[in-house]
């Protein structure tokens, strides 16, 4: 195992050190950063490249944060992502952050105290490399997992589910079988793993623990599926596997028919999460995006500041998206109205008569814009990612 991935591959090393050089060198030659810091699969030594025909196929980005006071170098990040990203070949995002995050544990501009410890604040602590300046991330105070808020896990399946079904354009075709066909699938797959452990107890912040701890827990722990629990300890196995030695052999099935089988799993698992910790019976989706609304507007507890701020960046995003939603400036945060129908239309779009759950879903949807009657299921898909990109991407 090397350092930024589980390849021993030497030359393959090599050259991610050369880009994390280049990073470092375009930083600081605008400004002088306190730390600046790989996070994600690199920066845990797990990155996910393939060896294809000689060459190396990256499929993890390079996640970098620069630790500054100021904010003011958001627009320099920026510019340097698209950079770096066009000349490195490896999708590549620069975020600024306070030096004070990993004990806010929040990186956004708008911080009035200490919010709950989230997946990505732990997984900075200990899933992160600092490549220059001061190693303030090993300072900082120990985080016991245990302590993650479990809503985390309910948030990141529904990132994943939006961000795969913002992708199925292109996995969705039989011939398909590049990288991008299984990329999303892989991710959805994991995501559900990491979801359940989370409300285990048992959480990890590297890939290769969290697979071998499900494996162990997955006989007692997956009763609620009945005979799918083997089915999803089999997919965890090989989605694992996929992640830190890509290789496109793993997957044989057309992507169609992996999301076709897989979509009523994610589904139940995240029906199961969403009934624990939240306290929402989703047997009936026709309900669900209210009740979600309450159950999240209970547990938030915001303070006034706080609520501000982030109706605040509501009303940039639409601005800088050209988009003023009826539901801009009511008491909803326009992200959570997004998350509340992402599962009832990612449930859709695995076929049959769905005709019940995606007219709730348009109803439901109707404060983040105008929608044409009786749209159908990739209508209603289209204009709920867009939504998330705008409001809960970033």
């Amino acid at each position: 195992m090397g350092k930024f991935t589980a390849r021993n591959d030497v030359a393959l090393e090599r050259l991610i050190e050369n880009h994390m050089m280049s990073i470092v060198d375009a930083v600081r030659s605008n400004m002088e950063p306190i730390a600046i810091l790989l996070r994600g699969s690199f920066g845990r030594g797990e990155g996910s490249v393939a060896v294809i025909d000689g060459g190396y196929q990256f499929y993890s980005d390079y996640e970098i944060d620069v630790v500054t006071y100021s904010p003011g170098y958001r627009g320099l990040f920026k510019d340097l992502s698209r950079r770096f990203t066009d000349e490195l070949k490896v999708e590549t995002s620069l975020r600024w952050v306070r030096p004070d995050f990993l004990e806010k544990h929040r990186t956004g501009p708008f911080v009035t105290g200490r919010e709950p410890i989230s997946i990505s604040t732990y997984e900075s602590r200990y899933g992160s490399m600092v490549i220059f300046g001061e190693d303030f991330v090993a300072k900082s105070a120990e985080i016991d997992p245990v302590q993650i808020d479990k809503v985390s896990g309910i948030y990141l399946m529904l990132n994943r589910m939006a961000e795969s079904m913002m992708n199925m354009e292109s996995t969705g075709g039989k011939a398909n079988k590049n990288r991008d066909s299984y990329y999303w699938y892989n991710k959805t797959i994991l995501a559900c793993a990491e979801a359940l452990l989370l409300n285990w107890e048992k959480y990890h912040y590297s890939y290769a623990e969290r697979g071998r701890r499900f494996e162990r827990l997955a006989g007692e722990r997956l009763g609620f599926l009945e005979d799918d629990g083997k089915k999803l300890s089999g997919l965890v196995r090989r989605a694992t596997q996929y992640k830190l030695m890509p290789d496109p052999r793993l997957y044989s099935e057309p992507a169609a028919d992996l999301w076709s089988d897989a979509i009523p799993l994610i589904d139940r698992v995240f029906r199961t999460l969403v009934g624990e910790i939240l306290g929402i019976e989703a047997s009936v989706y026709e309900n669900y995006p209210k009740r979600y609304l309450s159950a999240i507007a209970v547990r938030s507890k915001r303070k006034w500041l706080t609520a501000t701020g982030e109706k605040m960046l509501e009303v940039y995003r639409s601005l800088r998206a050209r988009h003023i939603p009826v539901g801009l400036f009511r008491e909803r945060d326009l992200s959570e109205v997004v998350y509340a129908n992402v599962p009832l239309v990612f449930r859709s779009q695995c076929g049959g008569d769905y005709t019940a759950i995606l007219q709730a879903a348009s109803s439901a949807m109707k404060p983040l814009g105008k929608l044409e009657p009786g749209g159908d299921r990739q209508y209603l898909r289209d204009k709920l990612t867009w939504m998330w990109k705008v409001y809960c991407y970033g």
